[in-house]
């Protein structure tokens, strides 16, 4: 029977692996490690609310969850929160790379990229678990991971009378372990803006009753009372451009001065984890036409350093306001027709979405103690697609 810490993984040819104690042939392995404890979130708010004018409500609240022991790595293919790189039991430390081999002790190349074998240096040597499983992965989900969210919402509401609305504000934070792994051996290195985060929202609701102005002629009080009109806007902040990229460090790829690419190998000694680019500048600021991140403010660190785990960019803010007016016309005492005229994005406004393909890869070059743009995308970071436009509906409804 496994201890209450003891990781159990049963490989396709029968055996067990247990802890550090290795029965496998050489292929990779998947598994979770037994249930420490189980996903506990807690969640929490406070109201205040005020009584306004105009028979309204004022509420100003704080809303928040904490969610901790979060499955890493327990998603489809042992992917999901913190990637894969950080379950991997089977990786090279920090460091490794930068001592002689070993196992037979041969100097290491000059060439930390090098992944092959020179005399007696062979670079499976560094992996842990070389002897039974090479350079293949042993990837063991553990409940460690953690996310918050943190709101301030005021809203003014009226829900009674001719008039009626609803105007909110959100300010809040999404934060939790992100879904590739940035850093391979610390949890806290995989904590940061979640993709759903949107940090300001402001949603508008109202609706007012004409009622019966007109007084006069039976006709044109049928034609002209009893009309309602109502609508809404919505406008949202950008999604967080690193966050929704599909690597957190935006693509970015390293050569050195002659044209050969550099990875986490040279920079950090091991094979797992992401080299994160630094800032000379704000990429946030003295942005072009549809431009969500200035490239030239990217760059990269020094060898051994993590560069910036928070990259301030944003994609496009998202606006729209749809209206509506309808009105019921009595045939008889039991039978109506409810007409509606409804306007989708009345105002025919364009939305800006973030075109992924134009991001590609951010490809650095060493260039003296810098770093230089090396044939970078020109829409790089650029917004080029529009969508939506405005829909006009009409609606008959019969009821009897």
């Amino acid at each position: 029977m496994l201890s209450y810490r003891q990781t159990q993984i049963i490989c396709s040819n029968g055996c067990v692996y247990i802890n550090h104690e290795l029965s496998c042939a050489a292929q990779e392995v998947v598994s979770t490690r037994r249930i420490q404890t189980i996903t506990v979130t807690y969640a929490y708010n406070f109201t205040i609310s005020e009584q306004m004018p105009w028979r309204s409500l004022l509420e100003v609240a704080y809303v928040g969850n904490n969610s901790k022991y979060l499955l890493m790595g327990g998603q489809s293919g042992a992917g999901g929160i913190g990637g894969s790189d950080f379950i991997n039991l089977n990786k090279i430390p920090l460091g490794g790379l930068f001592v002689n081999d070993p196992v037979s002790g041969a100097v290491r190349p000059a060439n930390l990229e090098a992944t092959g074998t020179a005399g007696t240096w062979d670079y499976q040597h560094y992996f842990p678990y070389w002897e039974g499983y090479g350079t293949n992965q042993v990837r063991v989900g553990q409940h460690v991971g953690y996310s918050n969210y943190n709101g301030l919402q005021f809203a003014w509401i009226k829900q009674s009378a001719r008039t009626t609305f609803d105007l909110n504000y959100t300010w809040s934070k999404s934060l939790g372990i992100v879904n590739s792994t940035v850093d391979a051996f610390t949890v806290h290195g995989n904590y940061g803006v979640l993709n759903i985060d949107r940090p300001h929202v402001i949603n508008t609701s109202y609706s007012y009753d004409f009622g019966n102005p007109y007084h006069g002629s039976t006709a044109l009080r049928g034609v002209v009372n009893g009309w309602t009109i109502s609508g809404t806007t919505t406008w949202q902040a950008g999604a967080n451009l690193q966050a929704n990229y599909s690597s957190q460090n935006l693509g970015l790829s390293l050569q050195d001065t002659a044209g050969n690419s550099i990875s986490t190998r040279t920079f950090y000694g091991t094979n797992v984890g992401l080299i994160q680019p630094t800032f000379t500048c704000n990429p946030g600021s003295s942005l072009g036409s549809n431009e969500q991140i200035n490239v030239s403010c990217l760059s990269a660190p020094a060898i051994g350093d993590y560069g910036q785990r928070v990259v301030p960019a944003s994609g496009p803010a998202y606006f729209n306001q749809d209206l509506a007016v309808h009105k019921s016309f009595a045939i008889t005492e039991r039978q109506k027709v409810e007409f509606r005229l409804s306007a989708f994005n009345l105002f025919n406004h364009p939305l800006w979405a973030m075109n992924w393909g134009n991001m590609g890869t951010l490809p650095l070059k060493a260039s003296g103690s810098s770093w230089a743009l090396n044939n970078v995308n020109s829409d790089y970071g650029q917004v080029t697609t529009k969508t939506e436009y405005r829909r006009i509906q009409l609606g008959l409804k019969y009821t009897f």
